[in-house]
Order: C-alpha cells, then structure tokens, then sequence
C-alpha cells in the first residue's frame, strides 16, 4: 500500500485546521480575519511540505522485500544517510531547494502568532530536525528508504525559515512606509493587523 498526497488525504489533515477556523471565526466571532487567511495559506503549505518532504509512505510493500535481500533496514538507513554538515555528496541545487522549501515558513508563521527571531530560529531547527527524524522513523517502518537523510536539508531548512523571516521584515516595514497614507480601507486593515504581529527589534 502506498499513501500519497491526494485530496481525499489533504482533506482528512486540513480538518482540524479547517474545523478551528470554522469554529473561531464564525461560533466565537472573532474578527481577526487576516489571522484565519494566514492561517489557511499556512495549511496548504504544510500540506505541500509534506508532500515533498515525506510522502509516499509505502506499507508493506515488496520494494523492502527486494531490498532486504542484499541489505537490512538498518544498512540501508545508513547508506542514506549523512550527519556530517558539507561532506559527503554535498548539492548547492539541493541545498537551494531545501532553503525554498521551508522560506514560506519564516514569513507565515508571524503573520499567525507575534514571532521574533529567536522563536523564528527554535521553530527553524524544529522543523529541520523533526523532517529528518521522521524520515529516519518512516525508514524502520518501511523497511527501506529512498530518502537522502541529510544534515545539510536541516541546514538549509533552518536558514530557509530564517530568511523568510527577514524578507517579512523588510516587507512590512516597505508596506508601512509606502501604504501609511493610502485611504483604502482594506488596505489599511492588513496595515494594521501586520504591525500588530510584527515585532520590531
């Protein structure tokens, strides 16, 4: 059996966001609109995070038969495997990819939640890390992994969350200074729901 991201899966994990936004906005009535449009961009990101980072899952599948004919789990985890940062088959492309892969992060999460920079980086290594890990975990489970665990993807995660949270830096304090004075009224509602997450240091 092999999961992968379809809809009917994308569905089943967007409820619980999708029920708490439901709930929030319209059976408590919260008015913070912007925090829900955030939060829902946010979600399909998540959904394609890990789309491209973990699935397929493959359970009980005949690839680990062929492959433990030659290797265990174990030996095949490690040949996947590099915990030394810029050593073995270093890639600047995937290193690039993996810096873009987690850059919506860093600009998403304090347009949910105030953020500074040093949460920025605690959720940089979280997300980073805790990729890897379950890929390692996915491994065992599997019986095999096709995956390049990889400390130089965490790496790259950590300073992918990070940047994105200096270009939403730059950003807000670009959209301050050129919108301060605009008359539209939307315009002006997302003017001040930023400042209001926005932490200036």
């Amino acid at each position: 059996m092999i999961i992968n991201m379809n809809i009917p899966i994308a569905i089943i994990l967007s409820m619980p966001i999708i029920g708490y936004i439901f709930y929030n906005v319209f059976i408590l009535k919260d008015k913070e609109y912007f925090k829900y449009i955030f939060m829902g961009i946010f979600m399909m990101y998540i959904l394609g995070l890990l789309k491209y980072s973990i699935m397929p899952i493959y359970i009980n599948s005949t690839i680990a038969q062929e492959i433990h004919k030659t290797q265990s789990t174990s030996g095949n985890i490690i040949n996947n495997m590099n915990l030394i940062p810029f050593f073995k088959g270093f890639s600047f492309k995937d290193f690039f990819l993996n810096v873009i892969m987690t850059f919506p992060m860093g600009f998403l999460l304090p347009c949910i939640n105030k953020k500074n920079i040093s949460q920025i980086i605690k959720y940089g290594i979280i997300l980073g890390l805790g990729i890897e890990i379950i890929q390692i975990l996915l491994g065992f489970i599997q019986g095999f992994t096709f995956r390049n665990i990889n400390i130089n993807d965490s790496i790259a995660n950590v300073l992918g969350v990070f940047l994105g949270y200096l270009i939403l830096t730059m950003f807000v304090q670009t959209y301050i200074q050129v919108f301060k004075n605009s008359k539209n009224k939307l315009v002006i509602s997302l003017l001040n729901y930023l400042e209001t997450k926005y932490i200036r240091h």
